[in-house]
């Protein structure tokens, strides 16, 4: 019997070696002679020089020979010199001008090991510095060893400091390998070469590196890319395991040094791009802006909704920090290579190429650190009764208009990137819907939270409960929330509202891969493609984009209509046809296109009650009326699968509410005004707020009518218009508790956007068109204060202070299960936690005669709603939100909630619970109350 061994594996590539190749090469990284070079420039960082040289002394292999270049500072030289003469230390002064990369030369010139290994002056190795590194040179194909550096921050590190950007410092970043790898470039204070590879090679550029305290570098990546390049199957390596530790004084913890650094890194990556060729120069740094800068920002925005602490300011750093860098890229490339043909020098440019080359380049960045830095300018403490709008800087209207003017010029150039404009309209997202989220820090609106509540109760229980009279609706529609069960429950969160907070842009984002199906389909050009996006977004204030079922199921009814409307088609072309012949052969993978398609339908019938029929409404005027008869059998499964939903599961429901969707039924006068506010009672600025809406939607509409009179003028186009109105029908039907009109306009929008971009782009030509150049901008910055208005105008009440959130808890807390939990409306945040264990009642929300009893006798009239006899315990909860509702509205007089909480407090049958500026909690007291406490 024999036994065996486990061959150790390569340090490259894992392949196994026999035992006398690994002797052999362990062997010749015993016999490299190494040589260890620090450079200096100045005598206040004498402490710190001399830390590094005796971190060299301690080594557990100590190098052969230390070699200190001292550059151009006669002082520092000699006292150097005094200090290690005598020490075996090589103290020589700097051969080349003043800078490090001069230093360094001179270091190579002077050293004689066969491994030359670079330490700053101000960062101290660790004992097995050395031995790690000249370990990885057993492999003869290694020509370069880097380790990593780790920081030592004088001061702490600021927290706005990511640690994505430490190589601002000179320290290893998030982003580097965790274990050995190969590398394109090394950190500069802790790398190692073999010494006839960087003899070949010519040492370090001089036009490269920092000279004193200019923050300029990337001489050592020039460096290792001419090193790599002059060996086939050289490779450079980084040891993480071997490593020092940098100091890094407090001045280096600035925004003022960190942009600075960030932008002289930028000029850098310019001259080391003109040298090696902007594919090799920049072939990291694109990976790790994808990568390592997209997953910080996530990841600090992130830490924020769930609670874990503060990481704005570190998204807004990494943000900045981008943008320096991509200046000084600019700025760098721009005066080495003078822009030439592609790039025009902006020296000699003429005003309209600079103008081009801003909106090219850009635009993108400016807009991103305009709205990032206006953000921390935002006081929600002084938010009134036009919500946001008037808090809103300077800075957030111009990070719009830069995007929106740069959105135009990429649109109407004919050959702009898809991806430019893919993040033209992401960055606007973000800023039209992430803004709330940022500011917040909470859930926003009272429906959002009612909906994690909702879907609270299906991660606590394992089926529906049609016993429940509160939110009864979604005990027979439960799709959404039992999916947002499940995925908390595998995700391991306790709840939604971690996630839910970020609903409105993910949302909004995930539209606009449908939204280019359908456009696309309607036409080849691309500016009116691009165009109808933006005008979409713009257009789209009815906010049903939160965490809500109806923002599921509007983009699976968007992605139905668009697989439907581009893959779905009758095999033989018609008078009636959608669209010209595209490259999509029609019979090719139907089958799994239709089973798609059935699956979207299978998950929005129990999801939603109003989609399936806006859906249907569309299958029928697709397969009916533009004759796609292949679209016939989803119609009939659709029908049917809602049919038997709605009897089978949902029809107790139904049948309890019949009466009152019956009574609304062909009314269309009233199912078209009952969502919109009274203008007779509102306050003055939510009158201008729903006048701003009207005016939206009216502008939208009208240019759709004149996009419609230009554009479409054969029975082919019969489709579009069609689909804009099959939600119209519904107004009949009934006003959908109050919101019909808003949802009928929302189903029609990403049609009627169609048209009103067609009102600027008749022709689908990509010729010059002075119309559109000047009009599609302007209108499109005309709109965004409808939009602000219309979206942002109600805010006092969807946003809820730490105060309001305080009282919630405190509540919910303490309230034993069947309490009776009093409001005057539901605008309060968790407000359905638990919600099956307890009773509501909002008095705000009862018939007009309901509230003049409580206005005037508010003891009389809640002592006897919140009677002990009813309930063993009772809690009045009263917030700035429900009280900006009351008065916003007209409901109530202003002042009418203080005057309750009051009249109350001066009661003896109530005891104060809790109190701030923001929230109150009361509770009626007597003797069901004193027996049970």
């Amino acid at each position: 019997m024999t036994t065996g061994s486990t061959a150790p594996s390569d340090p490259l590539t894992g392949s196994t070696c026999d035992t006398a190749a690994t002797t052999e090469t362990t062997a010749v990284a015993t016999d490299l002679t190494t040589s260890v070079v620090i450079c200096a420039y100045t005598v206040l960082r004498w402490p710190d020089l001399v830390h590094a040289v005796a971190s060299v002394f301690s080594q557990s292999r100590p190098p052969d020979q230390i070699v200190v270049v001292i550059d151009h500072s006669p002082a520092l030289l000699q006292r150097a010199l005094d200090e290690w003469a005598h020490a075996g230390v090589s103290v020589v002064a700097s051969r080349y001008d003043r800078g490090l990369s001069g230093a360094r030369n001179t270091g190579i010139e002077v050293a004689t090991g066969d491994v030359v290994l670079f330490l700053d002056d101000d960062a101290v190795a660790e004992r097995d510095w050395v031995d790690r590194l000249v370990s990885a040179y057993a492999d003869p194909r290694v020509l370069g060893v880097g380790g990593r550096v780790r920081p030592r921050w004088a001061g702490g590190r600021p927290a706005w400091f990511p640690r994505e950007f430490d190589w601002v410092v000179g320290c290893s970043y998030r982003g580097l390998p965790v274990a050995r790898s190969e590398i394109r470039n090394f950190i500069g204070a802790n790398m190692s070469f073999r010494r006839d590879a960087l003899t070949a090679a010519g040492g370090f550029r001089h036009e490269l590196g920092r000279i004193g305290t200019v923050p300029s570098g990337c001489e050592e990546t020039e460096l290792c890319i001419r090193v790599h390049g002059q060996s086939v199957d050289g490779v450079l390596l980084y040891e993480p395991a071997a490593e020092v530790w940098h100091s890094v004084p407090s001045q280096r913890g600035t925004w003022s040094y960190f942009r600075s650094r960030c932008y002289a890194e930028g000029v850098s990556k310019a001259q080391v791009s003109g040298m090696v060729g902007a594919r090799r120069g920049l072939s990291s740094e694109l990976r790790y802006v994808l990568f390592t800068i997209t997953s910080g920002i996530v990841t600090s925005l992130g830490r924020v909704a769930l609670g874990r602490g503060s990481g704005v300011a570190r998204a807004l750093a990494m943000v900045v920090g981008l943008a320096a860098t991509s200046r000084g890229y600019l700025a760098g490339r721009a005066r080495s290579l003078r822009l030439s043909a592609a790039l025009p020098d902006l020296l000699t440019a003429t005003r309209r190429e600079r103008l081009a080359l801003l909106a090219r380049v850009g635009a993108v960045p400016a807009a991103i650190v305009l709205w990032l830095a206006s953000l921390g300018r935002i006081d929600l403490g002084q938010m009134g009764d036009l919500g946001l709008v008037p808090l809103l800087p300077i800075t957030f209207w111009a990070a719009l208009a830069v995007l929106l003017v740069s959105f135009c010029v990429q649109v109407l150039r004919p050959r702009s990137r898809t991806s430019v404009l893919v993040g033209h309209v992401l960055l606007l997202i973000a800023i039209l819907h992430a803004t709330p989220s940022i500011l917040y820090g909470t859930l926003r609106y009272s429906w959002a939270w009612k909906h994690v509540g909702v879907t609270d109760f299906f991660m606590r229980h394992a089926g529906v409960d049609r016993s429940l009279r509160e939110l009864s609706a979604y005990q027979y529609w439960p799709g959404f929330f039992t999916t947002n069960a499940m995925i908390s429950k595998l995700a391991g969160l306790r709840g939604a509202e971690g996630y839910a907070i970020w609903a409105p842009p993910f949302f909004n984002a995930l539209l606009l891969g449908p939204l280019f199906l359908i456009f696309s389909t309607f036409t080849r050009d691309r500016r009116l493609v691009w165009a109808a996006i933006g005008i979409f977004f713009l257009g789209s204030w009815v906010g049903q984009d939160y965490f809500a079922p109806q923002a599921c199921c509007y983009f699976l009814f968007l992605t139905i209509v668009a697989v439907c409307i581009r893959y779905v088609r009758s095999s033989r072309p018609t008078s009636r046809a959608l669209v010209p012949d595209t490259s999509v052969a029609p019979d090719r993978g139907q089958p799994l296109v239709l089973g798609a398609v059935v699956l979207m339908m299978a998950a929005i019938v129990p999801t939603h009650q109003l989609t399936p029929l806006v859906l249907i409404g569309a299958l029928v005027v697709l397969a009916l009326l533009c004759r796609q008869r292949r679209l016939a059998l989803p119609l009939l499964l659709l029908v049917g699968i809602t049919a038997a939903w709605n009897l089978l599961f949902a029809w107790p429901w139904l049948s309890q509410n019949l009466a009152d969707i019956g009574s609304s039924f062909g009314q269309l006068g009233a199912n078209a005004n009952s969502g919109f506010i009274n203008l007779a009672t509102a306050s003055r600025g939510q009158v201008l707020v729903a006048q701003m809406d009207r005016l939206l939607s009216v502008a939208v509409v009208a240019l759709a009518l004149v996009g419609f009179a230009r554009h479409f003028r054969t029975r082919r186009e019969v489709a579009l218009p069609l689909l804009a109105l099959t939600p119209v029908p519904l107004l009949f039907t009934s006003d959908y508790d109050g919101e019909m009109i808003f949802r009928i306009y929302l189903f029609g929008l990403p049609f009627a956007a169609f048209y009103a971009a067609a009102a600027f782009l008749p022709r689908e030509t990509a010729g010059r068109n002075w119309w559109a150049r000047v009009s599609l901008p302007l209108v499109m910055l005309l709109l965004v204060p409808g939009f602000a208005f219309s979206y942002y105008g109600k805010e006092e009440v969807n946003y809820f202070s730490p105060q309001e959130l305080q009282a919630a808890e405190l509540v919910y807390g303490i309230a034993p299960e069947g309490s009776q939990i009093v409001s005057a409306t539901s605008d309060f945040p968790w407000g359905f936690t638990n919600y099956e264990m307890y009773d509501y009642e909002r008095f705000a929300l009862e018939d007009p005669r309901t509230r003049q009893q409580v206005l005037a006798d508010p003891v009389g009239t809640l002592g006897d709603m919140m009677r002990l006899q009813s309930h063993h315990h009772s809690y009045l909860v009263l917030t700035r939100a429900q009280r900006f509702d009351v008065e916003m509205t007209g409901i109530m007089p202003p002042g009418s909630l203080d005057h309750i909480a009051q009249a109350l407090l001066r009661s003896p049958d109530f005891v104060l619970l809790y109190q701030s500026p923001d929230a109150v909690v009361i509770t009626r007291v007597g003797p069901t109350t004193e027996a049970s406490s």
